[in-house]
């Protein structure tokens, strides 16, 4: 520190003589003096960090260890990582959160904090870096560590007095691969009838260094016969190694086989794979049922390797059901359930008793019947769901059996990952609006989105900001994930831009390819008149949650509207005339009046008027209605405008729809 010392005079002495210190001649105007010298003690700051992690640890934990006199303001570093030499180079899919800089202090915060001035000697904190834990078969791959730009933690920073860098603030660090090659097999056994087949799937855990081959052999070939050799390609080619693969076992005569696998190629030599037990019966010589996906349901993605895909706003989905083997001399039956989705809000009008899934098969009309499903499209982001239709208790005098069991589909989400609400604001100059911005489901990794205004002449933006990241909305894959940031428009100027919301941080499910919707924003001039406006009256319950605008069942009773006055006050009665459309007025509503017109006056014109319309909750299947209350014709001497002019509800139909299962096919003959 700032040390101090004192120099003091004396003993006069004149001509190598002592002065008479009793005399009037000679005096000391000061015998001491005293001085300061200034402290330049360095700030050394120390980076540890363990000099070996393995990919599976999922963190890795680093301390810097602050070394020096107490800091006379805040103090921020940075901290980065690289690659120590060209020997390794660190795949970047092992930091799930790198970033080329983060904001260190102390004490330890999230992402970046700052340390006050009375930090003292031996100060500490300590950071996480992400480490992927992925799938690769790979070498020990090597990165640093860096901490760098100690400053203070003003605006415009600047750098720290005397600050050291131990080490030059660095340290290494060995990721070590965890992964080892393996072959896994989808079954144990298979059970198939003679002349049909059965299916199991073979699949890689991790990734080879090139391609790979898995030969399957039946070692009994008189018995089981088996589909030829698999490829499994190093990248995303037809076959990636990611992908699971059928081996195809077709039964030849009644009794027992075995399936063994060789493995070749991309590393997995050495691999030894198990091996599938067969079990071929004998034909089966009575009547039997089988299920399958309908010809007429399409598949939207054309790849026969996963099954049959469509949307969630398919419609419905048809299953045939078709009855084989030898003829039958009596009525014979099936049942059929539905698993793999929620049958009460995935479908709609399905069957709740096995009597009503009960399909008959007579003598006369052996036809193959249909089983059809009615898919909700609702408005939920939900992951891809495996809709399986499954035969159950056969029954007859003809002791019928069932050969296919089961047929699915899967059912993929039409739903936005993104929820931006509104997507369009209408704001007046000086004044504000919000939207929300919120994920649609839980990411595997950290989601940033930064807003920016398209033209900040005409609105400019407000919200909270992450500390530490890039000025981002932020989500990770913790409890936050569902946590709604709201995003303060302020218009600036008349005129109209766009506020885009950009992706700039995505990872695992949240893939930095997704599309973030945008703002429309139009900013309208301060008012200098009273301006009408309409919206939905906040007494009206959102059946979904705002993601498509208000909803409510047309059972809802009555659905109200709120008109107010803004801008000047009036100096004398306005009125202004509303109307209903979208809906037929005459049966869609009750009470419907022929006189529209709202009056407010000097008196009353700060209060709002609410119009209530009473919903007709009548029989009918019907589609989706909007019912929107549209202001017109202003009047008044003040000369009054229209801001907002139309207000919307979406009223959804509350009527069953009933479900018809038609015979269709061919004779079994």
């Amino acid at each position: 520190g700032a040390e101090s010392f004192s120099i003091t005079i004396g003993g006069i002495r004149v001509n190598g003589t002592d002065a008479d210190p009793s005399g009037s001649d000679w005096t000391l105007g000061r015998s001491v003096y005293t001085t300061t010298i200034a402290a330049n003690d360095p700030h050394t700051f120390t980076l540890s960090c363990p000099s070996a992690v393995a990919e599976s640890a999922g963190m890795l934990s680093c301390m810097v260890t602050h070394n020096g006199p107490a800091l006379a303001e805040m103090t921020m570093l940075d901290w980065s990582i690289g690659t120590p030499n060209a020997a390794y180079t660190a795949s970047v899919s092992d930091f799930s959160a790198m970033r080329a800089a983060r904001n260190l202090g102390f004490p330890s915060g999230p992402g970046g904090v700052q340390f006050a001035q009375s930090a003292a000697d031996g100060a500490q904190v300590t950071f996480q870096v992400p480490i992927e834990n992925d799938s690769d078969g790979e070498e020990e791959e090597r990165f640093v560590v860096a901490i760098q730009a100690p400053r203070n933690a003003a605006p415009t920073p600047v750098p720290l007095v005397n600050a050291v860098l131990a080490a030059g603030g660095t340290a290494d660090v060995a990721i070590g691969d965890d992964d080892s090659p393996g072959v896994t097999i989808g079954a144990d056994s298979v059970s198939v009838e003679a002349g049909m087949t059965a299916t199991y799937t073979v699949m890689l855990n991790t990734e080879p260094s090139g391609d790979v081959t898995v030969t399957p052999a039946s070692d009994n070939g008189a018995v089981a016969t088996v589909s030829g050799a698999l490829t499994f390609t190093d990248d995303d080619g037809a076959t990636p190694w990611s992908t699971a693969q059928d081996v195809i076992v077709t039964g030849a005569a009644a009794g027992t086989a075995s399936i063994s696998h060789t493995v070749a190629g991309g590393g997995y030599d050495s691999v030894t794979v198990a091996s599938v037990a067969v079990t071929v019966t004998a034909v089966v010589t009575g009547p039997q049922f089988s299920i399958a996906v309908a010809s007429s349901v399409t598949d939207a993605d054309s790849n026969a390797d996963n099954g049959v895909q469509v949307g969630e706003d398919v419609g419905s989905i048809a299953f045939t059901v078709s009855l084989g083997g030898a003829a039958i001399t009596d009525d014979v039956t099936v049942q059929w359930a539905v698993t793999g989705v929620d049958t009460a809000t995935d479908l709609s009008g399905y069957p709740t008793t096995a009597a009503e899934r009960t399909l008959t098969f007579t003598t006369t009309d052996q036809a193959a019947k249909t089983v059809t499903l009615s898919v909700v499209d609702d408005t939920a982001y939900e992951a891809p769901e495996t809709l399986t239709v499954t035969l159950s208790a056969a029954a007859g005098t003809d002791n019928p059996t069932i050969t296919s069991a089961s047929a699915q589909v899967q059912i993929t989400n039409n739903d936005p990952p993104f929820f931006v609400t509104p997507q369009s604001l209408t704001v007046t100059a000086g004044e504000t609006a919000e939207y929300t911005v919120r994920l649609a489901y839980r990411p595997s990794g950290e989601v940033g989105i930064i807003p920016s205004s398209g033209d900040t002449a005409v609105a400019t933006l407000m919200y909270n900001r992450f500390l530490g990241r890039n000025n981002d909305l932020f989500w990770g894959n913790n409890a936050n994930w569902t946590d709604s940031y709201t995003v303060t428009v302020t218009g600036v100027a008349a005129g109209s831009t766009t506020i885009t919301n950009v992706l700039d941080s995505g990872s695992g499910n949240y893939p930095s390819s997704l599309t973030v919707p945008s703002v429309a924003v139009t900013v309208t001039a301060a008012a200098s008149a009273p301006a009408f406006q309409i919206a939905v009256a906040a007494t009206v319950a959102d059946a979904d949650n705002a993601v498509e605008g208000t909803q409510v069942g047309e059972d809802v009773g009555t659905v109200a509207f709120s008109v107010s006055v803004g801008g000047a006050a009036p100096t004398a009665d306005i009125t202004v005339d509303w109307a209903a459309s979208g809906v037929d007025t005459a049966t869609d509503l009750s009470g419907y009046p022929s006189s529209r017109t709202l009056t407010f006056t000097m008196a009353n014109h700060a209060t709002a008027q609410t119009i209530s319309l009473t919903v007709a909750d009548d029989s009918l299947n019907e589609a989706l209605e909007t019912l929107t209350v549209t202001l017109s014709n202003a009047g008044g001497a003040d000369s009054p405008t229209i801001g907002t002019a139309a207000a919307a509800v979406q009223i959804t139909d509350n009527d069953a729809i009933t479900v018809t299962i038609a015979n269709q096919g061919t004779d079994a003959d």
